[in-house]
């Protein structure tokens, strides 16, 4: 629970002389974020807040999903021979749709929770960039939390590259779109994947310096 609640802190918390910008979520999730000064005291009511009760049951249902999406591309697409650019479409708007939708509720929800806390706060031009935060969560994140995250997306690639292989057999690769869009999700798991273990064997060495 503690690597996980630090993994949190470091995400949307940035020591600052006057003490701490916190980077308020999203409403729709992705883009600009309002950034706002707290104290020591608003940092941990916040941190109440933001930090989940069932840490481990968000990473399970994160987990399931990936799953589902490599079993439904499989499904969705190596049992038809032409299958359409429609048929890809309709079929990642069913799995990713619901999830997003599933962020949007989770955010916004949060945001009403930090309403009372937000009002005290003063707003800030400094933030918290998505460097700042890839940088902080390779700090805080444990060894084994990367190793298992750089083999789950490494097994979803695999499930994608099956799709390929599988599709192969009824289409030339080159001459099909969806096997080349399988082909770039494998990639860019595949690359999910290598940054994570990056990050472990650093911290391993690191470990033994």
């Amino acid at each position: 629970m503690s690597g996980y609640r630090d993994e949190i802190e470091a995400s949307i918390f940035k020591r600052v002389p006057d003490g701490y910008v916190f980077r308020a979520p999203n409403p729709w999730v992705f883009g600009r974020a309002r950034h706002h000064l707290a104290s020591e005291a608003q940092k941990a009511e916040i941190m109440s807040i933001m930090v989940p009760r069932r840490p481990k049951l968000i990473l399970a249902a994160v987990i399931v999903a990936l799953l589902l999406f490599g079993a439904a591309a499989g499904w969705a697409l190596s049992g038809h021979d032409n299958p359409t650019t429609g048929d890809a479409v309709i079929m990642v708007a069913v799995i990713l749709g619901p999830m997003y939708v599933t962020l949007i509720v989770s955010a916004r929800h949060k945001i009403h929770r930090l309403a009372p806390v937000l009002a005290g706060m003063l707003r800030t031009e400094q933030t918290i960039t998505y460097a700042d935060r890839r940088q902080a969560l390779a700090g805080t994140m444990s060894f084994r939390r990367m190793l298992a995250l750089g083999g789950l997306l490494t097994f979803s690639s695999l499930m994608q590259v099956f799709v390929i292989i599988s599709r192969s057999q009824h289409q030339p690769f080159f001459w099909d779109p969806q096997s080349m869009m399988t082909a770039a999700a494998a990639i860019c798991l595949g690359l999910g994947a290598a940054r994570f273990f990056t990050l472990a064997y650093r911290k391993s060495r690191q470990a033994k310096t």
